[in-house]
């Protein structure tokens, strides 16, 4: 195993990252594959670094979560963007969605069930580390598992102990949340409105 390598076993990725606003006390785990990657020249690393560029450009942030899902990330933004609005969960749009980060969110968050999670790429980490640590609606599963470990966790999960039930019970909380945040009158629903009168209609 080459010195590179050797970081996905040796402990490093469970190094604590201060430099992130709003992700106070992630791990270099909990981040994409793609940000972590140890080449400086990949595409993704480049686009990132384009979109971050080019942002102070944009007339309006939207994005799709709401104020119990990433209040921290939505207030450090707020804090170096002027237009940023939150008008999510878009449930019909995810529910119609067949791709599978997407099906995994609609069926879990926004229906109220508590998650297994065991994330190996893209944004998988990320979701998962949400998932488990700041909304407290799910388990992470080791790298390393065994399956007397992963029938453990599942039992968990079917509220065979106390600590599942919790878990359902924040799930179904944070699923009537964001519920009342996407009907008429509600944040989500005022925010689009903002979106549609503030921007979109002011943009010639």
């Amino acid at each position: 195993m080459t010195s590179i390598e050797s970081y996905l076993t040796n402990g490093y990725l469970n190094t604590k990252l201060d430099l992130i606003p709003g992700m106070e006390n992630f791990r270099l785990k909990d981040l994409p594959d793609s940000i972590r990657t140890t080449n400086p020249n990949s595409f993704m690393v480049e686009f990132s670094f384009e979109v971050a560029d080019n942002i102070h450009r944009a007339s309006a942030i939207v994005l799709n979560t709401s104020d119990e899902l990433e209040s921290g990330v939505f207030s450090a933004l707020s804090t170096m963007l002027p237009f940023v609005y939150r008008i999510g969960p878009f449930l019909s749009f995810l529910k119609s969605k067949s791709t599978e980060p997407l099906g995994i969110f609609s069926e879990g968050v926004c229906a109220g069930v508590p998650m297994l999670c065991w994330p190996f790429f893209a944004d998988q980490p990320t979701s998962c580390r949400y998932i488990w640590s700041e909304w407290g609606i799910g388990i992470e599963i080791d790298t390393n598992v065994k399956r007397e470990e992963v029938e453990k966790l599942v039992n968990e999960l079917m509220m065979m102990v106390r600590k599942g039930k919790g878990m359902r019970l924040k799930a179904m909380e944070l699923k009537n949340k964001a519920e009342e945040d996407t009907r008429p009158g509600g944040r989500s629903y005022i925010n689009l409105d903002r979106v549609i009168n503030e921007v979109l209609l002011k943009i010639k």
